[in-house]
């Protein structure tokens, strides 16, 4: 079957979702009943709308606090990429300051620093949904990929929004958090490696899509479905609560 365009998901969303007027709907659906495409994106569109709900993190494998692949690195230019840097050397002084941080430990550490917004690192989103070290980008997140720490058998990565939300993934036998209120965290495994992630003040259908997206991808089985989800979640998520840390 040939593959949709942007303009045909456009129309499969707003199918779904009610939007279209009258004539709109009426040759939509004779385009349903002739183009099997149209109506399988239809059915994962309609997956869609409970997947925040079907694709959360399962309760077992999530903390009491939880409210619910390669291209090259690019290398920005200027004022921007000296700044990160700073930052990320910050963050690696104090990580390897303290031999056994917890996993909220680094997460916290990470958010007190201050990075360039996402707007002022164009070289960052180039390759926003690959993936740096094993960590994904999460350019369909709108999060960006802006520090990576990695030690004996542990990583972590850091990723800030356009609004200024913070979240952190590590890799590794990082000490799971406590309940904290505010706190949203998920476990998994990839290849006989424990995962976490970890934000704080995140809308809590964004925490559980972005979840769900990170646990697929290191696991290399990323579906479209959840690609789809996440959008979803982004496009309805509120402001992160930047009074939490």
């Amino acid at each position: 079957m040939k593959p949709l365009s942007d303009q045909d998901w456009e129309w499969v969303n707003a199918w779904a979702d009610g939007e279209l007027a009258a004539p709109e709907a009426e040759a939509f659906s004779k385009r349903l009943e002739d183009e099997p495409a149209l109506k399988e994106a239809l059915a994962s569109v309609r997956q869609v709308t409970s997947a925040l709900s079907v694709l959360r993190p399962e309760p077992g494998r999530a903390s009491n606090s939880a409210n619910i692949n390669s291209h090259p690195w690019f290398r920005a230019a200027g004022a921007a990429v000296i700044a990160t840097a700073a930052a990320v050397a910050v963050v690696a002084v104090l990580i390897l300051s303290n031999p056994a941080p917890t996993a909220l430990e680094v997460h916290r550490t990470y958010a007190a620093q201050e990075y360039q917004p996402t707007a002022q690192q164009p070289a960052l989103r180039r390759a926003a949904n690959s993936s740096v070290d094993g960590f994904p980008r999460l350019g369909d997140a709108n999060l960006s990929l802006v520090a990576i720490n990695a030690g004996k058998g542990k990583a972590s990565a850091h990723y800030i929004g356009v609004n200024g939300c913070r979240l952190t993934v590590l890799r590794g036998a990082y000490a799971q958090p406590q309940e904290t209120a505010g706190v949203q965290a998920y476990q998994w495994m990839a290849e006989n490696t424990p995962y976490q992630v970890i934000a704080t003040g995140m809308d809590t259908g964004k925490f559980a899509a972005t979840a769900t997206y990170l646990e697929q991808s290191t696991q290399n089985r990323l579906q479209e479905v959840t690609i789809l989800a996440l959008h979803k979640a982004v496009q309805s998520a509120s402001n992160c609560r930047l009074d939490v840390s």
